[in-house]
């Protein structure tokens, strides 16, 4: 049994098996980031806080009464403070060609059939660019 399974309220009582292949591990969805593995508690890449908790006073008010009495600012609460306006987002991606050419076709930036490798890595910056994202070629292992 893994640590996973011994843990409530799981108590798997089923096969032995290691904890990479825990069966209820890998059921766990994390809703922050979107994947399978873990849950969104003990999430590795969780959003701000400003975007999940309430962080102006607007927003502990009922919808109702910002509408009857026609409030429309934004007062922040103490001790909160907003995320930059232009964090750096980054793009990384495999130096592989086939996974590039699956990246571009699937934004509809190529064509299915292009196979020249130059022009799919210019393609590829030439998005990154478009978007502002700073683009990393991670090694195709």
């Amino acid at each position: 049994m893994c640590d996973n399974c011994k843990k409530a309220p799981y108590h798997f009582r089923g096969d032995k098996h290691e904890q990479v292949a825990c069966p209820f591990k890998t059921s766990l969805f994390c809703s922050s980031c979107s994947t399978y593995g873990h849950s969104q508690e003990s999430c590795p890449a969780p959003p701000d806080k400003f975007y999940t908790e309430p962080c102006y006073v607007e927003q502990l008010v009922p919808a109702s009464l910002l509408k009857y009495y026609g409030i429309t600012t934004n007062t922040l609460l103490p001790d909160i403070k907003p995320p930059k306006k232009n964090p750096e987002r980054f793009l990384e991606i495999k130096d592989d060609i086939k996974i590039i050419k699956a990246f571009l076709v699937s934004r509809s930036i190529i064509g299915p059939r292009m196979e020249d490798a130059t022009k799919l890595r210019d393609a590829l910056i030439l998005y990154a660019k478009r978007e502002n994202l700073r683009l990393i070629f991670m090694d195709a292992k």
